[in-house]
């Protein structure tokens, strides 16, 4: 199909700075992957190590010149690593909120276990009273197990009804592992713990630290219908706090400076019209010029006085418009046909002396030959006007 055409161009200049920003945005991925793997404690040295060696063979291809399988590979490495990074957080949340009902089953049970051994005059361990409290102890399983083997209701010293006592607060206190799975009587607590869990997967213990007091503060309340309404206000209140810190971690993608994007199409326009003078159209100086500022420009070649290429469009996007069209009314035009034809061959050179030089031209949308009437563009006296040389090559 020779007929008009909208074609895109992509230079090597351009090309080689995709690249570059593709390896720029894997380096700055990679460095987020790393740091909050890291912090969320979900990342090894060796996945590390791994990347980075990743990263390494792709930077290569830059140097192997091997520009699609870069754009491909590393677009594709970006995305595995955000998935992952997700993944990770997914992880660490999910061992956050079972960390929390882990604890809270373990205060209750201390609680039981400091009642049934203060009936019996024992004291207490500290350890236990701490789990108690809800202060952090290293090995809560341990803790219990010592408050559980201090408990024996049949020992002696014991009055009938101490005894009976103790034998009562026993049946509350779950037998060592057991606790970890019984399940939390509130559900607006288990959505809270998944909550506070994600706010501090995110960022961080200390930003969770005011929730966290919040819902200490109200588990202490009396379960009715105004603790429900706390709850409730909590759980506002943090998904508020998740929607603005998603909302901040949103990089947006930066835009090509205008300089950038005039260098570029300046190069795309450059290169069309070399390609142009290689297959014998008059290019002159000052067309670079004219198609900037005009938005199109007619080439003309000498063998073909009657017509010319016209290419269209603002280079800037590295979409044009190309077309053969005449350049007077008092043609044959039984050869409009013939000469929309050739064109067709020469574009095809065209296409092949732009892949030398490492650029590419592409086809997006074509008409075939003879589908339209040949464009009258006399608009070729600007061009012709200039005063300087012209440049063809055999």
């Amino acid at each position: 199909m020779s007929g008009p055409k909208v074609v895109r161009i992509v230079t090597r200049e351009e090309i080689i700075a995709i690249c570059e920003n593709l390896l720029r945005q894997l380096d700055q991925t990679i460095a987020t992957w790393t740091s909050e793997g890291h912090r969320i404690k979900e990342l090894s040295d060796a996945e590390i190590a791994s990347t980075l060696l990743r990263k390494q063979e792709l930077g290569d291809l830059l140097a192997q010149e091997a520009f699609a399988e870069l754009q491909k590979n590393v677009p594709d490495e970006i995305e595995y690593l955000h998935t992952d990074l997700e993944r990770r957080r997914q992880r660490s949340v999910e061992k956050l909120v079972h960390a929390r009902q882990r604890r809270r089953q373990g205060e209750r049970s201390a609680t039981t276990l400091i009642r049934a051994l203060e009936v019996r005059g024992i004291v207490v361990p500290a350890a236990l009273r701490n789990l108690a409290a809800g202060e952090e102890v290293a090995d809560i399983d341990a803790v219990l197990a010592d408050g559980l083997a201090m408990l024996n209701p049949m020992a002696s010293g014991l009055t009938d009804v101490q005894r009976e006592q103790a034998r009562k607060l026993m049946t509350e206190v779950p037998e060592i592992g057991a606790w970890e799975s019984v399940a939390i009587a509130n559900p607006r607590i288990e959505r809270i713990d998944q909550q506070i869990a994600e706010l501090h997967t995110l960022l961080g213990v200390e930003q969770a630290a005011a929730f966290n007091e919040r819902l200490r503060t109200i588990e202490t309340k009396t379960v009715d219908a105004h603790q429900h309404l706390l709850l409730d206000s909590l759980i506002v209140d943090l998904a508020a706090a998740l929607k603005e810190m998603r909302s901040q971690r949103t990089i947006p993608t930066e835009a090509t400076p205008p300089a950038v994007d005039e260098r570029f199409a300046e190069a795309r326009r450059k290169a069309i019209l070399n390609g142009l003078a290689h297959l014998g159209y008059e290019v002159h100086e000052g067309m670079e010029t004219a198609w900037a500022s005009n938005g199109h420009i007619v080439a003309k070649k000498p063998s073909l006085p009657d017509y010319g290429v016209e290419i269209g469009g603002q280079a800037q996007t590295g979409r044009i418009q190309v077309r053969t069209v005449a350049l007077t009314e008092n043609r044959d035009t039984r050869r409009d046909k013939d000469v929309e034809t050739l064109w067709c061959g020469e574009f095809s050179r065209l296409q092949d002396l732009l892949a030398q030089e490492g650029d590419a031209l592409i086809v997006e949308r074509a008409l075939g030959v003879g589908t339209v009437p040949l464009k009258l563009s006399p608009s070729t006296r600007t061009v012709e006007n200039l005063e300087s040389k012209s440049r063809t090559f055999p």
